[in-house]
């Protein structure tokens, strides 16, 4: 049985982003992108593309380097994700 998050994207899914401009307010698109996004974090998967790991990378969350001046960073950045 599909929750309703699941039911959510398909019924946006049909729409085209014009569509669902014209259908929505910006505040109740701001509202529905977040809850996707809420979703999203909140799934349970090991996973860069959905879960907790895609929460610390997305840029969602930022992390303070205290450090970033020796390192030439910025001193708040999104986490990094490993690539090796």
């Amino acid at each position: 049985m599909p929750t309703a998050i699941e039911k959510l994207k398909d019924e946006l899914g049909k729409f085209t982003q014009e569509e669902l401009r014209a259908q929505f307010n910006r505040q109740e698109l701001a509202e529905i992108s977040y809850t996707l996004q809420d979703a999203r974090c909140a799934e349970r998967v090991a996973s860069f593309d959905a879960g907790p790991c895609y929460w610390l990378t997305s840029g969602l969350t930022r992390t303070e380097n205290p450090q970033y001046e020796a390192q030439g960073f910025h001193s708040v950045l999104r986490c990094p994700t490993r690539t090796t």
